[in-house]
């Protein structure tokens, strides 16, 4: 009898071990499904996130549909076709006329003209390279040879300033190749080939030496622009990768990073105050992605700081953010996208209420920003915007958490869901921060769109030659970035910015933040 009954329980072990082990394949089975779901979706799926494509899963009819009431909807559609040509064009008239006796009638008459046609053509004229040669004439006294003069012995005319002591260059030709390759994305060696065309022999290397000499004339600017930034009550932080040769101790194929740090003006301006606060983005090289870097960005800094929830950033919630007055706002976007990921792969495949779920989410998260945008269009100024806000949005948040959190225990960890469920959890208690100044939005989107144009100048010239290229290439991007959210025109910015450096402008009457005057 005691043999049967400690077989029993060896089998029943075995059976629970076993349970176990099939629970365990079953999710694994589910897990890597997903995965190459998700691989299949990325791959051959739209990759916009646009709310309108995410209806994945269409509701079974569960009786007779109800009448729709009926609704009238004006809508407002652009008209397709060309935009024309801007007025601020240059213009050209050309008048096209029938010859004089073209002008009589058959019968007699003389024909009246009844009006005109108009037809607008665009003329492209090319670029050019103008050499300019400075003649100056000497003068000298014959009849002492000088010597009865205080002055000097020969008098000469002076010549401009220059930009670059001992340099051809000149504003207008910087100007061109900063445009080229800060705002366009062109290569040097690119603007080289454009060069030769034109007749003008620039070597790559010589206009990489200008880029970088200029930079570190630019070098107060930023400061000024730094100072400005961390004097404010709120901040963004992102980094992006950047591949930099020839750097000390490590291998042209180690990852360095651009950190980037922006400061907006408030979403709801004060009505108290006349003068807007500019825009300010800044951009960093550094080897690393380690956090002493975001340290160093925050050190000085007290307000509320929105990342992404890479763990570089933990301190800014850590035992000392308190006292070094951090409030750490994490971004509502990147959990968006995680659920919109954990939805994409069931496209095409068999309902889940797991996957269902993932979609409810992200109709909830779309919910909570047409709460916040609703709020941003009632409220007049910025104590009314964080009032709404907490009236409205805060408690979608709140309630968004608990949704997630009592999904926590029905969805394997392993699964996109899962990570999804464990991502929002960690995060949203940080989101909601957001809401307690008029600084900042709901996601870090505000400064992820200024990491595009530096992503695609990475995309065409691949690397910086050395990290003086690279702390140069951060210096413009600084600059440029700044002066375009503050009205500017990259290249009349240029323009402005290295006319003032070759006049020894004061570095605070040539700022980006300073608007363009009309």
């Amino acid at each position: 009898m005691v043999d049967v009954v400690s077989k029993l329980i060896s089998t029943q072990a075995e059976l629970e071990k076993t349970q176990k082990k099939v629970s365990y394949l079953e999710d694994e089975n589910q897990f890597l499904r997903e995965k190459i779901r998700l691989m299949n979706a990325r791959q051959f799926a739209p990759s916009s996130e646009a709310a309108d494509q995410l209806p994945l899963f269409e509701a079974e009819p569960v009786g007779p549909s109800p009448e729709p009431e009926t609704e009238e909807i004006k809508y407002n559609r652009k008209k397709p076709g060309r935009k024309g040509v801007s007025p601020d064009l240059e213009t050209e008239e050309v008048v096209l006329d029938i010859p004089e006796a073209e002008k009589h009638c058959g019968c007699g008459a003389e024909k009246v003209r009844i009006g005109r046609e108009e037809t607008k053509k665009t003329e492209y004229v090319p670029a050019k390279i103008k050499a300019i040669h400075y003649i100056r004439y000497k003068y000298a006294c014959k009849a002492c040879q000088g010597v009865n003069d205080e002055g000097p012995t020969v008098s000469i005319a002076p010549l401009p300033p220059s930009l670059i002591d001992n340099s051809p260059v000149t504003p207008s030709l910087m100007t061109y190749i900063l445009t080229s390759k800060i705002a366009d994305s062109l290569p040097f060696y690119r603007l080289e080939k454009q060069f030769e065309r034109m007749g003008f022999a620039l070597n790559r290397n010589t206009m990489a030496s200008w880029t970088i000499t200029l930079a570190e004339k630019c070098a107060e600017i930023v400061q000024i622009l730094t100072e400005m930034a961390k004097k404010r009550a709120a901040i963004n932080l992102d980094e992006t990768s950047i591949q930099v040769m020839n750097e000390e101790n490590r291998k042209n194929t180690t990852k360095s990073h651009m950190w980037l740090l922006r400061a907006g003006p408030p979403l709801k301006p004060d009505p108290l105050k006349t003068e807007r606060e500019p825009e300010i983005v800044l951009y960093w090289y550094q080897p690393t992605r380690s956090a002493k870097v975001a340290k160093d960005l925050a050190a000085n800094f007290k307000g509320h700081v929105q990342t992404d929830e890479y763990k570089g950033y933990h301190f800014l919630h850590g035992k000392d953010a308190a006292e070094q007055g951090w409030v750490h706002v994490y971004c509502l976007a990147h959990v968006r996208r995680k659920f919109f990921e954990a939805a994409k792969p069931s496209h095409g495949q068999k309902r889940s209420k797991t996957l269902d779920n993932a979609h409810e989410i992200v109709e909830d998260i779309k919910a909570i920003y047409q709460a916040e945008r609703k709020a941003m269009d009632v409220a007049q100024a910025a104590e009314e915007l964080m009032a709404k806000r907490s009236e409205s949005v805060l408690p979608l948040l709140q309630a968004l958490e608990t949704k997630i959190r009592g999904l926590k225990a029905l969805v394997p960890p392993k699964t996109s869901l899962g990570k999804a469920i464990g991502y929002a959890l960690d995060t949203l208690p940080y989101i909601q921060n957001y809401a307690s100044s008029p600084y900042m939005t709901l996601d870090n989107n505000p400064l992820e769109n200024k990491v595009r144009p530096f992503a695609l100048g990475r995309k065409n010239w691949l690397f910086a030659n050395t990290p003086a290229g690279a702390h140069a290439l951060a210096t413009w991007f600084s600059l440029v970035e700044t002066a375009k959210a503050n009205g500017w025109k990259p290249d009349r910015y240029l323009n402005h910015l290295l006319t003032g450096l070759q006049n020894n402008a004061p570095a605070d009457s040539i700022l980006p933040t300073i608007p363009p005057a009309d």
